[in-house]
């Protein structure tokens, strides 16, 4: 399956409903990652990477998963060495957003596909899709 057909598959659905368990594994098979936004804090990635991550900001990724910080420090060398060369997707979060803007859009060079969650009829994430294989 294809970005764009993964995209179209998810495209109109409800939160909290964005990803079953079939859609997961369907992703995870094609080499897909499907990437939303939760609640006001969370960025969530399902598929070939399944992991979630506090947000908005940057979600550093690899072909290995999130880039996560192993050591004590904040400012720790190897970490940043790792997310230096990590693909980058920015969770943008819009507080008092309106029917007419999301609360949740992403941004990032990686090639992707961007579906719509709405909440009680409204827009509330455009999520996107990329294949793995476009990771640095």
């Amino acid at each position: 399956m294809s970005k764009e057909d993964l995209a179209k598959m998810l495209n109109g659905c409800e939160y909290g409903e964005e990803v079953d368990r079939e859609t997961e594994r369907l992703a995870e098979d094609s080499g897909l990652v499907i990437v939303f936004g939760a609640s006001d804090d969370l960025c969530e990635l399902r598929g070939a990477i399944c992991d979630e991550c506090g947000a908005p900001g940057f979600v550093p990724v690899m072909k290995g998963g999130v880039v996560e910080n192993e050591c004590d420090s904040d400012y720790c060398p190897y970490f940043e060495e790792r997310v230096d060369g990590a693909s980058k997707i920015e969770a943008k979060w819009y507080d008092g957003h309106d029917n007419d803007e999301p609360a949740w859009s992403f941004e990032t060079k990686i090639p992707y596909s961007m579906f719509n969650v709405f909440y009680r009829g409204e827009l509330w994430c455009v999520g996107i899709v990329f294949s793995i294989e476009d990771l640095e």
